[in-house]
């Protein structure tokens, strides 16, 4: 599994740990089967973009959209620029 799958089933699995959840909870609440969210954790099999996003709203997480984090490390850039010339 390439390691940027692996984080995200990595961070599943502590977001559910950390809600107190079960793998048999978190993957009725998500609408698939125990067996095929315990597979992902493991790093054994991969899930569609239907799936994960069904597994976030079981969670209540936000998924954070890769053009959101486009705009807000160029916030970040700008601050930046912002406050070094404030310091001169």
């Amino acid at each position: 599994m390439k390691d940027y799958i692996r984080s995200i089933a990595e961070n599943i699995r502590k977001l559910r740990e950390q809600k107190g959840m079960t793998q048999e909870e978190l993957a009725e609440l998500a609408g698939i089967s125990q067996s095929h969210l315990s597979k992902f954790e493991a790093g054994s099999r991969n899930i569609g973009m239907k799936t994960y996003t069904r597994i976030l709203e079981a969670l209540g997480a936000v998924p954070v959209l890769l053009s959101e984090v486009e705009r807000i490390e160029r916030h970040v850039e700008l601050l930046e620029r912002f406050i070094c010339l404030i310091k001169e």
